[in-house]
């Protein structure tokens, strides 16, 4: 269904391959019933999940009308028991395939309000082998993978649907190795006893082909470059979770702007903490911030804030529903002969609720002020929802 409605509202179909949305179910069907290789503790498991969003423009923006992006991930982990070394080994492969249309062609926003939308096609997503040193809290990822999914992550802000809330809008700007098409990395990952932490990543500088979105380009060649992170923090559990990390990366590819051979880089901080509430009670209140710069030289966007609210158990028992606010800023630099400079804000409000152990709904609504930062587009009001399958 996710797909078979989404090919037709697709905006390019003649790039869509019909076929995938039959057999996207068909494998969805004989996946759900391979509870062995779902379970937690099995050396071979499989999961996926599948996500249809149906957002409308209603007020403002370049025009009204509807976009419904959509995605499938499938996902396999293999623990290194299957060809006789250690479980601290294990490979990781995931498949993904995207649709739909786009809403922010209609929003006429910057910062990309579904983090969903994608072209229309089927690729590998994720293929990587990682090592845990559990003696000494040490862990390599080698392979395509997505920076994000390590990266500048807040659980709290995970709630949202804009795309300022998963990753900043002055990193996700550079070209990195995202959603939709990670490229070639290696990260090295450190925890220490007390909560600290220290990540450092080496990526390709351009991911996939910019001049061919669909399918998959896997290269890492001389001149694209590359793209260096790195982030550190403290991190606690127990009853009152918190997080605060600061980041810093640095891009050498020249395939935005060729005019510069110095490296573009950033920084950023980011935190989240419980502030009411304790563990999984009732009504546990949580809250995040983050901040991001970028060089005015080489950027379109050279400054973000973001912050919200996620209150847990709101109308559901068992903290199987959230509501949130949260607000995302952007300041983007004029253009020589260009759009001026100004600031795009993202006003978001959502409530997720999850229906039995396999289905989310989730209704939302966000106030887009200023679309693209140049004052030539009405402030927008979006609304829809996104059904979430996840096995």
């Amino acid at each position: 269904m996710l797909f078979l409605l989404t090919h037709g509202l697709a905006e390019t179909p003649g790039r869509w391959v019909p076929r995938l949305a039959g057999g996207a179910l068909a494998l969805l069907g004989f996946l759900t019933a391979l509870p062995a290789a779902r379970a937690k503790d099995a050396p071979v498991q499989v999961h996926g999940i599948a996500v249809q969003d149906l957002m409308t423009v209603v007020h403002g923006g370049v025009r009204r009308g509807i976009g419904a992006p959509s995605l499938v991930h499938v996902n396999l982990t293999v623990h290194g028991s299957q060809w006789g070394t250690s479980d601290n080994t294990f490979v990781f492969v995931d498949l993904l395939g995207t649709g739909g249309s786009s809403i922010s062609a209609r929003a006429g926003d910057l910062q990309i309000l579904d983090n969903v939308g994608a072209p229309n096609t089927l690729r590998l997503y994720s293929a990587w082998v990682q090592h845990d040193w559990r003696s000494t809290r040490l862990s390599l990822r080698v392979g395509v993978q997505d920076y994000n999914a390590i990266f500048d992550t807040l659980d709290t802000a995970g709630l949202f649907l804009n795309s300022s809330f998963g990753i900043e809008p002055t990193i996700s700007q550079s070209g990195v190795s995202i959603y939709p098409e990670p490229t070639l990395g290696a990260v090295a990952h450190w925890h220490g006893k007390n909560g600290r932490y220290m990540t450092a990543g080496l990526f390709g500088g351009v991911p996939g082909n910019p001049e061919d979105p669909y399918g998959t380009h896997v290269a890492w060649q001389a001149r694209d470059g590359a793209f260096y992170a790195l982030e550190g923090g403290f991190v606690s559990g127990g009853a009152r979770p918190s997080k605060l990390a600061l980041g810093a990366w640095a891009d050498t590819s020249r395939h935005r702007n060729p005019l510069y051979p110095q490296r573009n880089h950033g920084l950023y901080l980011i935190g989240e903490t419980r502030l009411h509430g304790e563990g999984d009670r009732h009504g546990a209140l949580d809250g995040f911030v983050q901040w991001g710069s970028a060089m005015a030289r080489d950027n379109r966007i050279t400054r973000y804030l973001g912050a919200g609210l996620r209150l847990r158990g709101v109308f559901l028992a068992g903290q199987r529903d959230s509501l949130g606010l949260a607000v995302a800023r952007a300041r983007v630099r004029g253009l020589p002969g260009g759009p001026p400079g100004g600031s795009e804000t993202a006003w978001e409000l959502t409530w997720a609720a999850s229906l039995g152990a396999h289905f989310r709904i989730q209704p939302d609504l966000q106030y887009i002020q200023r679309p693209g930062a140049t004052g030539a587009v009405p402030d927008a009001w979006v609304t829809g929802v996104r059904l979430e399958w996840s096995w």
